[in-house]
């Protein structure tokens, strides 16, 4: 390293600055004897198509007496390998929910191959009727399915992100069909769902496609992480990494990767691995690490990794963000004058 001579109040100045970038993240910084790797960075999952999306179970009239609305849930099979939904919705008679919304805005999940997803109108309610239950749970974005399911007569009908139908189910005799069909609902408190039949997905769009005898038969996958949320927004020494999970159910920990360019090559900026906070459950938790090694007017991208028990890892990103701050000084750079 190329050493400077620098006045007392330079030397004061420095030591300041390595204090405040030594406490900006609660998980570490690039540290001292850290050598960062660098490789390729395959990120992209593929969207779900209209096809490889079903809705296989509807719990429109849960076992608790009076308004039930927050205890209702419908359940999604992937007929086909992982995929990511981006932007869908549910309708039902009266309105629709974004599928999923997280606290910062993303209206994305994904669903594993040959995978199962609970969407519930309130996870913790699901989870109270459930218990045991591990596979994955999301909720809808403003704690009702469409206005809350009527029990006699309604319809559920999923779109993707272009608006176009992806698959409908109908029972008893609301006005609108958008299904074509309609099936006989469950008599009321009978902790019986609509059942799509047979499991594997086969779709004929028609009734004989469901049953509505059948004991309430839950069976979300389990799944390593979902993520609800993933955002870099720049402070005035560093770019702020946050992400939130709904559920952590075989996660280790995290990985974050960073680049100057959307293709890579990508080089992990965390010198240990970020600890799950909810590792081993199907609930989430929220994170938030400081980047402080930028320069201002770099356009930075970032891939969150999540490793899981196995050592499998599972990608999310890039994110991109222009850094406008006032960057760090970068010790031993000759370009550096401390005044």
């Amino acid at each position: 390293m190329r050493l400077m001579k620098m006045k007392p109040q330079g030397i004061l100045r420095l030591f300041y600055l390595c204090f405040a970038l030594e406490s900006l993240s609660p998980v570490g910084m690039l540290g001292r004897g850290y050598t960062a790797r660098t490789r390729a960075v395959m990120v992209q999952v593929p969207a779900c198509t209209t096809s490889q999306i079903k809705i296989s179970e509807v719990e429109a009239d849960p076992v608790q007496s009076g308004t039930d609305a927050a205890f209702e849930w419908f359940e999604l099979f992937n007929t086909g390998s992982e995929c990511e939904m981006n932007g869908w919705t549910i309708t039902d008679n009266t309105s629709s929910d974004n599928l999923f919304s997280g606290k910062n805005g993303s209206n994305a999940v994904r669903i594993a191959t040959l995978g199962h997803i609970i969407v519930a109108a309130n996870k913790s309610n699901f989870l109270a009727n459930h218990p045991g239950f591990s596979g994955a749970v999301i909720e809808v974005s403003d704690g009702n399915i469409g206005n809350g399911l009527n029990n006699s007569g309604d319809f559920l009908e999923l779109k993707d992100g272009s608006d176009a139908s992806v698959d409908c189910v109908r029972w008893g005799n609301p006005p609108a069909n958008p299904c074509g069909f309609s099936v006989t609902p469950p008599s009321g408190n009978s902790n019986k769902t609509l059942q799509r039949t047979p499991t594997d997905g086969t779709d004929t769009d028609t009734a004989g496609d469901w049953t509505s005898a059948n004991v309430e038969s839950p069976s979300g996958s389990p799944t390593a992480v979902i993520l609800s949320s993933f955002t870099a927004r720049s402070a005035k020494t560093r770019v702020l990494i946050e992400w939130e999970t709904v559920s952590e159910f075989d996660l280790v920990g995290f990985n974050l990767l960073r680049s100057d360019s959307p293709d890579g090559p990508f080089v992990h900026i965390n010198p240990t691995l970020i600890p799950a906070q909810a590792s081993g459950s199907i609930t989430g938790a929220h994170y938030q690490y400081a980047d402080a090694d930028v320069v201002s007017g770099t356009m930075y991208y970032y891939v969150l990794e999540g490793v899981n028990f196995d050592t499998s890892t599972e990608q999310w990103g890039p994110v991109s963000i222009q850094f406008r701050g006032l960057g760090i000084l970068k010790v031993g750079d000759p370009q550096i004058k401390i005044k």
